[in-house]
């Protein structure tokens, strides 16, 4: 499985408040499914390449993305 991270937190309504019910998982099967979430998560700031695991700052204030590989 992998997940999509903003900073620490899992990119999701769960672990951010505020967001609506499109943003309720945070975890896929695939990596594929996993960057298309991501770059959407992006929105303005995407699309990017992603790299297992490697933070990328996408918008140049500290800001970070990642998908990582959970259990």
């Amino acid at each position: 499985m992998f997940q999509v991270f903003d900073g620490v937190y899992p990119a999701d309504k769960h672990h951010i408040p505020g967001l609506s019910e499109g943003w309720a998982n945070s975890k896929f099967e695939t990596w594929e499914e996993a960057v298309a979430y991501a770059n959407k998560w992006l929105g303005q700031f995407g699309p990017l390449e992603f790299t297992l695991g490697k933070a990328i700052d996408y918008n140049g204030y500290g800001d970070f993305i990642t998908i990582r590989e959970v259990g």
